[in-house]
């Protein structure tokens, strides 16, 4: 019997943040396995194009919420044709079989959901959660909770997956871990991944390397229009010497030279970042509203509450300065970056393994 048609969601492959590479994934782990598959975005960067089968609308709405929504009605007319037998979604667009829940849930007050862009992604999310058959990817517990209480979904419409490790990515931070060698210098080398700043606290670093002559940042892949500001806040509170923005690039190679990874997000889903760094060996400060830092509890990392003063994150940056401390969390980190180095890859054949069940009960209707 012939395998179903997948067709897989995500709003665009030309910037590859961490929901369109667990999507390309996704898509990859498919046709290893023999299942056909088709991917649906807005657009693609060519060299994704031409190696995998993807399907970019012809006509691309100027606005995101006009262009998700077109994005549904024609992942819909693709199913009621025949073309597509299950729909797996990356963005919170309906109706779809599968959801991959890359994005914390936010709800807006009642007076945005009166605008048209609030408006249609309120609709496009309730188009999703309605059908009884839908099932749910969740990357961590307290997002399952929200969208539970939110679209009052059942235990069994939902799967909390295992952390999201690639497994090429995994290899390389661990080889990192294995040929990194700390060095002893008079400032402690301070790294931060984030592409949105106010999101990731990127000012709530910037204010705490401020009153820590002794430390040095590197913000790597803010958007210009946030690495302009950050830039600027930095050169108010005469810190801009010691605070590095670049572009997104070799983060391996960030991480290599890295003493610590610098996360006080203010709204986070899990924070794969914090996994990556201690795949590489590298502890980690990082607020508690991220799904991962639960992984810094056993000594590899120091949790700071979810709206932290910057006393406090000055106050986890002196602490971890300490030659004692920062050693003991080195190896802590190693020691936890191991364990997650053993469920590399677990993520995607969860993933994979419910499409196969959806796939092989559907067919024998």
């Amino acid at each position: 019997m012939a395998k179903l048609q997948i067709l897989i969601v995500v709003g665009q492959l030309l910037k590859l943040g961490g929901k369109e590479r667990d999507a390309l994934a996704v898509a990859r782990k498919l046709g290893e396995e023999g299942h056909p598959f088709q991917i649906l975005t807005r657009a693609a960067a060519p060299e994704l194009a031409a190696k995998l089968p993807i399907i970019c609308l012809e006509r691309v709405p100027h606005t995101n919420h006009a262009a998700l929504a077109a994005l549904a009605k024609t992942a819909e007319g693709m199913k009621r044709s025949g073309k597509a037998d299950i729909v797996l979604t990356f963005e919170r667009i309906g109706p779809a079989d599968f959801y991959y829940a890359a994005d914390l849930h936010q709800e807006w007050s009642w007076q945005k959901r009166l605008l048209p862009r609030y408006a249609t992604l309120s609709r496009l999310a309730q188009r999703l959660f309605e059908s009884p058959r839908q099932f749910s990817f969740f990357l961590g517990e307290q997002q399952a909770l929200e969208y539970s209480r939110v679209y009052h979904l059942r235990e069994e419409r939902f799967r909390i997956l295992s952390p999201v490790i690639h497994a090429d990515r995994a290899d390389e931070l661990r080889r990192i871990a294995q040929e990194s060698k700390p060095e002893n210098g008079e400032r402690v080398r301070l790294l931060s991944i984030a592409t949105a700043a106010e999101n990731k606290g990127v000012d709530l670093s910037i204010r705490a390397i401020a009153r820590c002559p002794d430390a040095q940042l590197t913000v790597i892949g803010l958007k210009s229009k946030d690495a302009k500001r950050m830039r600027s806040l930095a050169q108010s509170l005469n810190c801009d010497p010691r605070v590095d923005i670049v572009d997104y690039g070799d983060v391996l190679a960030q991480l290599q030279h890295a003493d610590l990874l610098l996360h006080p997000a203010r709204l986070e889903n899990t924070g794969t970042v914090i996994a990556e760094a201690l795949l590489a060996g590298v502890p980690v400060i990082a607020t508690e509203n991220c799904g991962y830092a639960k992984f810094l509890r056993d000594g590899a990392g120091i949790v700071l509450p979810q709206q932290p003063t910057i006393d406090q994150i000055v106050e986890a940056l002196e602490k971890g300065r300490e030659a004692k401390h920062l050693l003991h969390m080195r190896q802590c980190s190693l020691k936890k970056g191991g364990e997650l180095a053993e469920i590399k890859g677990a993520w995607l054949n969860e993933v994979v393994e419910s499409l196969s069940v959806y796939d092989r009960r559907k067919a024998a209707l």
